[in-house]
């Protein structure tokens, strides 16, 4: 079983996500192909490169469609398998004259660390998460994020929201960036919640205004009173993400 399992990887990697025309990048229209370009395929591994907003839709289509595969394989060869096939990825986003050995060594360095950033009380290592820009989130936390940036997106390009404020949104949690999520819990502090209103005034649209205190708030009950203390992360990962699409 596990030979065929092993197999079965390695043909979806060599295989199914490159050469299918279902996967395109749906934003612009534009077949990942011509967005992507694929260093190496095979085994249970993949290395590539390409724009980062098309890597990143890229990542998350492969994820759930790895989802249905691993369920099909776990149904079919594994049925007797208490735990799901995870699937762990890393993102880099570089500029464009950085050495494509250092990127690639930066890259497997936080794939390594996605793969063993949470664990058990027993020990047991939690994987099936994704790092992106250094950042380690589940897939599930990430959709949250990814759901965050379109609201934010939206704000900036139909109703001028300034890219200044990003970046002092981005400022007001950086204190909380690089702690780990038993850190977290130690240091957050109920001001956020009154600073983020505070910074929010400079933007004179108060239906908007709300809506992102919500968001954010949301996100605060997340971590302070339903044990995520991941979620602090999510508003300024979204507005780092909508900085970088909306840069010139």
């Amino acid at each position: 079983r596990c030979h065929f399992l092993a197999g079965d990887l390695a043909a979806y990697f060599a295989e199914k996500p490159f050469g299918s025309k279902d996967f395109v990048l749906k934003e612009k229209d534009i077949p990942f192909k011509h967005q992507l370009y694929v260093v190496f395929s095979g085994g249970d591994d993949c290395f590539m490169l390409g724009a980062w907003d098309a890597i990143i839709e890229f990542a998350v289509l492969l994820r759930k469609e790895f989802d249905i595969f691993q369920r099909k394989i776990q149904h079919e060869l594994l049925p007797n398998l208490s735990q799901p096939i995870t699937f762990s990825a890393a993102i880099e986003i570089v500029d464009e004259k950085y050495p494509v050995k250092a990127f690639a060594n930066d890259a497997e360095e936080a794939l390594d660390h996605a793969k063993n950033y949470e664990k058990k009380p027993d020990g047991t290592v939690v994987k099936d998460k994704i790092s992106i820009i250094g950042h380690v989130f589940s897939w599930e936390a990430f959709e949250e994020i990814r759901k965050i940036e379109s609201k934010l997106l939206e704000y900036v390009l139909v109703n001028n929201f300034p890219r200044t404020l990003l970046f002092r949104l981005q400022e007001l949690h950086n204190d909380y960036l690089d702690l780990l999520p038993e850190e977290i819990e130690k240091h957050i502090k109920l001001s956020l919640w009154s600073k983020f209103r505070y910074l929010l005034r400079e933007f004179r649209n108060r239906t908007i205004n709300e809506n992102l205190s919500r968001i954010h708030e949301n996100t605060l009950k997340k971590a302070f009173i339903e044990n995520e203390p991941l979620a602090i992360k999510y508003f300024p990962m979204a507005a780092r993400l909508v900085e970088l699409k909306t840069k010139k």
